[in-house]
Parts: C-alpha cells; sequence; structure tokens
C-alpha cells in the first residue's frame, strides 16, 4: 500500500459566491469546470498548482451543525488520500481494522473511484484513485 498524496480536499461552505471570490481572486485558484448543482448541493472545483479545494454548498443557502454526514455546516467535509491501488489498499486497511462506509465505488461526478471511512474523532476521508 502506498499513499500518493492528497487529491482533494472538500470544504463546505455558507456562500458560494464568496467561496469563489476568495479561492479564485484571493489565492489565486482556477475553477476546473463550471459549478455542479446535484440535488440541494452545489459544488465547484478549484485549483491551485496540484492543490484541488472542492467547495460544496447548499443550494438554498440553508447551512445546520452537523455530524460528519449528517448536514451541513462550514469548515473541512473531508481529505482524500490518493492510492494507486484502491481495491488493495481498501483490503489492506480494512484487514488492519479500518471500518469503511461501503466497499469502493465508481462517482461519475468526479470522474473517481472512492472508499469512505472516518479516523477515532469521526473525521472524514476518501481514498481515492
Amino acid at each position: 500500500m502506498a499513499f500518493l498524496g492528497l487529491d482533494h480536499i472538500c470544504i463546505d461552505v455558507s456562500d458560494m459566491k464568496a467561496a469563489k471570490d476568495f479561492y479564485i481572486s484571493k489565492l489565486g485558484f482556477v475553477e476546473t469546470a463550471p459549478a455542479n448543482i446535484q440535488g440541494k448541493i452545489q459544488t465547484a472545483f478549484l485549483r491551485a498548482g496540484g492543490v484541488i479545494v472542492d467547495v460544496k454548498c447548499p443550494v438554498d443557502g440553508k447551512v445546520q451543525l452537523r455530524a460528519q454526514e449528517q448536514g451541513f455546516q462550514t469548515g473541512i467535509n473531508h481529505i482524500a488520500l490518493k492510492v494507486d491501488d484502491i481495491q488493495k489498499t481498501y483490503k489492506e486497511l480494512s484487514a488492519k481494522g479500518v471500518s469503511f462506509k461501503g466497499e469502493p465505488k465508481f462517482m461519475a461526478h468526479s470522474n473517481r473511484w472512492i472508499a469512505i471511512f472516518h479516523d477515532p474523532d469521526g473525521n472524514c476521508f476518501h481514498l481515492t484513485t
């Protein structure tokens, strides 16, 4: 098993326009594709060099405090760890006692495979290829 690095960081925000203004205008990120709306969540992928920030915001602007994956709040949503072989890494980590939300699955909207797990404090991580 070898982690290749961080693939992206997903940050939940309360105002997409303000977030994009900050990341693009102030930090120099570039939007890699037009904003995407899936259900009640708008997503924008922003890149600076090798860093991708996946910014998510509720379409209606309503933000609620939540435990990970049980609502919406501002802050880091998950950390994605890029791996060379998601099936192999999934099996190796499962054998070490890492509990995944489910088996790796292909996510068409981001064109990548993911497998989701949490650290002992509930912070969310994705394995991704």
